[in-house]
């Protein structure tokens, strides 16, 4: 969705692990409880536990780089978006949840 408003790939790592630190330079750094929900050896557990915390990125400011959209679309769109890249996949907005999200009934 947010590559639709960019024309750009949101995520444009070439490997897994690039992959990965894309998502945490626009996400932020995902706290120990989610890595601990993986079968990770103690070292990448604690490779990734050590990470420099990283602050979650703000999307809308790149929604909007053209000016083409209102600022109450950019919020609608972020926040859905926010939604549904949660790290934890169980507080993530489900299909249901979005399809009924104000981005699709209050765009101007």
């Amino acid at each position: 969705m947010a590559e639709l408003f960019t024309i750009n790939p949101l995520f444009a790592g070439k490997t897994e692990g690039l992959q990965f630190f894309e998502h945490i330079c626009l996400l932020g750094k995902p706290d120990k409880k989610y890595f601990d929900r993986f079968n990770l050896t103690s070292d990448i557990k604690t490779y990734f536990c050590n990470l420099e915390e990283n602050k979650k990125y703000d999307l809308r400011k790149i929604l909007n780089v053209s000016g083409i959209y209102s600022a109450q679309d950019v919020d609608f769109a972020n926040d859905l978006i926010e939604k549904c890249m949660l790290w934890d996949w169980d507080s993530r907005i489900t299909a249901e949840e979005a399809i009924l999200h104000p981005f699709f009934y209050g765009l101007q």
